[in-house]
């Protein structure tokens, strides 16, 4: 018997021949019908608000919150390898066979459900933290008193839209704005003004602080290059 490493092309070409003796099989493989081997029946439909979470979580932690992170470590800021450590840790638990398989009693999906919760929400909390810091050391006194800096982290090009809500102060007369790239040259989007809103801040050292702002709601197109920022006036 000759073993070697090889592609799913040249496996299909090598089984080809043999093809006329294979058996058939009609519905679904749910049974013993395949030489005794047991598939794992039913995993891929199994529990798939769990999967979804777990995709998420991944991705809230390896294409997010690590690279804010270092991003924020390479501005003078922190990187918070003790709450990434925790939450890596959080999903990891959630990976073994059985688990991530969805294959296991409900029991054992309901503390997986927990635990993915508590992994993403502490993603959350870096990336909120990363993005602070590294826009609380940006110079944009030359863009005046409103910017928007919009994060990309993903190491390819890509150009989509982004959605954020610029607020001023209430009553500030404003009725439209316009947005420029920091070299001044305008960027397409739409402002849509909606009005007086009910807002609060978090401070870290006192209770949340309340107020009602003038806000914008503008969706900018923006085109990234790498792993980055851009602040735009």
């Amino acid at each position: 018997m000759e073993i070697k490493q090889s592609n799913f092309k040249d496996y299909v070409e090598s089984i080809r021949p043999y093809k006329d003796s294979f058996s058939l099989i009609e519905g679904e493989i749910n049974g013993q019908l395949t030489a005794g081997a047991v598939p794992l029946i039913d995993t891929a439909s199994t529990h798939i608000p769990l999967k979804i979470k777990n995709h998420r979580g991944q991705n809230a932690l390896d294409r997010i919150a690590e690279p804010l992170s270092m991003i924020a470590l390479l501005s003078g800021g922190k990187y918070h390898d003790d709450e990434l450590f925790y939450a890596w840790k959080k999903l990891m638990q959630n990976h073994p066979h059985d688990s991530i398989c969805s294959c296991s009693c409900d029991e054992v999906a309901a503390e997986m459900d927990t635990r993915f919760e508590k992994s993403h929400e502490v993603a959350r909390f870096v990336k909120d933290e990363a993005m602070d810091a590294v826009v609380s050391k940006l110079n944009t006194q030359s863009l005046g008193d409103r910017t928007i800096t919009v994060f990309h982290t993903a190491p390819g090009i890509s150009c989509g839209t982004v959605k954020v809500f610029v607020d001023f102060p209430e009553n500030s007369g404003i009725d439209t704005l316009h947005i420029t790239t920091a070299e001044g040259t305008p960027v397409p989007c739409t402002v849509k003004k909606l009005g007086r809103t009910f807002t609060y801040t978090l401070p870290k050292d006192r209770f949340r602080q309340p107020g009602y702002v003038d806000r914008f709601e503008v969706v900018l197109i923006s085109r990234h290059e790498g792993i980055g920022y851009e602040t735009y006036a």
